[in-house]
């Protein structure tokens, strides 16, 4: 009969034959693919975006006696000037600039050097998206906070009562133009280190993802919190997840066993 600890150590083995950093990747390229830390990253963003679909009704959508008793005086006082804004322009505009930064990193492809690494830079454009979305979503759904809108006499009852009325925190543009922003300027960036670019890339990436939270701002669908919560989210996955997969990451996952048990162990220097 086979024994527990003798399966451990084979299960064991074959981690670190799994675990091992795969190859696919350009010469001399600043990213290498890991397989447990692919798959724990895209875990963590697919469940997010799993937990959230669960939870995207736990707040009931505002009603007609609801809507009479909000009043300004609720917001707190940095926030409450987005209560007196709405505009169906500046709603189109961040619409715009957020697919446009959304697609920015394509143009990373137009580069020889880079578009060897595609099958690298799209599993971390991905992960980047899961995370950031997934994150974004959850606490949409678990905040349920009104959008400043609500609280404005132009805006009719009916556009107040719908779901996306208490979707406000944070704001998902916001949090999507950071992230998209910040991935493309940092492999832009890690590709180039020497780059004279590196800061006009930086600029244009980051400029119009401020915008884009400026426009939410202006077309009354967010408050400067919400704006404020999603450009750290963005910016903080955006920039992690290529980190994470830097050759000189002071960050890796490995497998331990004990005789007993086996798992997975993250390492942080």
């Amino acid at each position: 009969m086979v024994s527990a600890v003798f399966v451990n150590r084979c299960v064991y083995f074959l981690m670190i034959i799994l675990l091992f950093p795969c190859t696919v990747f350009a010469e001399n390229s600043p990213y290498k693919l890991s397989l447990a830390k692919d798959v724990t990253l895209i875990s963590v963003g697919a469940a997010f975006n799993v937990t959230n679909y669960f939870i995207a009704d736990y707040h009931s959508t505002l009603k007609q006696q609801d809507l009479v008793l909000m009043s300004r005086s609720d917001v707190n006082w940095f926030d409450r000037r987005a209560t007196y804004n709405w505009s169906l322009k500046y709603d189109s505009m961040s619409n715009v600039t957020r697919d446009v930064v959304f697609f920015m990193p394509l143009s990373l492809l137009l580069s020889n050097y880079i578009r060897q690494d595609i099958l690298t830079i799209s599993v971390l454009y991905i992960e980047t998206w899961l995370i950031a979305n997934g994150v974004k979503d959850c606490l949409k759904s678990i905040t349920g906070r009104p959008r400043p809108y609500v609280y404005n006499e132009d805006v009719d009852d009916e556009i107040k009562m719908t779901r996306d009325a208490i979707r406000s925190f944070p704001s998902g543009h916001t949090t999507t133009a950071f992230f998209s922003g910040a991935f493309f300027a940092t492999v832009f960036s890690d590709y180039y280190p020497k780059s004279e670019w590196k800061l006009p890339v930086w600029i244009a990436s980051l400029s119009i993802a401020v915008a884009t939270g400026y426009f939410r701002y202006k077309a009354g669908k967010h408050y400067p919190t919400d704006i404020l919560a999603g450009a750290v989210i963005g910016g903080v996955v955006g920039y992690g997840v290529p980190y994470l997969h830097k050759e000189c990451s002071n960050v890796a996952i490995v497998p331990v066993e004990d005789g007993i048990s086996i798992g997975i162990m993250i390492a942080i220097n």
